[in-house]
């Protein structure tokens, strides 16, 4: 096994890999032993490890070290500036994964202050090299535009950009089930809220229920309860839309026979 030109703290977590599982260290008192040898914890040690692995210049290492610091940020939010460094620099690298994370990050502000455009920036980057995730996340962050923004450009843009990248996923059979139905559900309620006479959403959004999507079946509960006070409050305009909806529970719950 070629050992040369790692750092120290990859050696010794080599070698930490390849002792017993922690219930045996626990048993035999030694389940601190990266804290015996170096004054850390393990949780540390295997972060400083992980640190010269990503220093090398590997990209999957520093996308895995942005990873290894979110998921262990109790201990280590210290170093979080560090792992976004790093995650940046795999994000530039072309490091897929790491244009999702950064993207999404910046998009629900984890990580920095959010911030929309360059969330958006990373997240179609990933997107448009065929990432799933990123691409319904796309989807999601052009919502959010449409949702908060005045201008009736910007508006309109976000709503087609939405629309292209939920629309694709519902599109490709490639992608995972519950990732497709849930665009799918996204871009029902999208279209809903453009105009609720558009029965392109409702049609996708029952489709997605009798296909066993739960959120959907749940988005569908929910717009009747809107519908249902609406009607009460005179809004003659929900009444065909109550109609359809009392008609799809009654035809989804009714017995066989």
């Amino acid at each position: 096994m070629e050992l040369r030109g790692l750092g120290p703290f990859f050696l010794l977590l080599a070698f930490l890999q390849a002792v017993p599982a922690q219930a045996d260290l626990d048993e035999r008192g030694l389940s601190d032993a990266p804290g015996e040898i170096l004054g850390l914890s393990r949780i540390e040690f295997e972060y400083r490890a992980r640190r010269e692995m990503a220093a090398k210049g590997d990209t999957e290492a520093k996308y895995q070290l942005f990873v290894f610091v979110q998921k262990n940020r109790s201990e280590l939010n210290d170093e979080m500036p560090v792992a976004i460094g790093f995650l940046r620099e795999a994000a530039n690298q072309g490091n897929l994964d790491a244009q999702f994370a950064l993207g999404l990050s910046l998009l629900e502000g984890d990580i920095e202050e959010s911030e929309p455009k360059e969330a958006l920036s990373w997240l179609e980057a990933a997107a448009s090299s065929g990432h799933y995730r990123a691409r319904y996340w796309a989807g999601d962050g052009h919502s959010r535009i449409y949702k908060e923004s005045k201008n009736e450009k910007d508006i309109a843009d976000a709503i087609g950009h939405a629309e292209y990248w939920w629309l694709g996923l519902v599109d490709d059979p490639g992608v995972p089930a519950d990732i497709a139905l849930d665009a799918q559900r996204r871009l029902g309620l999208l279209y809903v809220r453009l105009s609720q006479q558009d029965t392109r959403g409702w049609d996708l959004l029952m489709d997605a229920a009798n296909r066993g999507h739960e959120s959907s079946l749940t988005s569908l509960k929910d717009l009747r309860k809107l519908m249902q006070r609406l009607v009460e409050k005179g809004y003659e305009e929900a009444v065909p839309l109550l109609d359809r909806l009392d008609h799809y529970f009654e035809s989804r719950y009714q017995p066989a026979g």
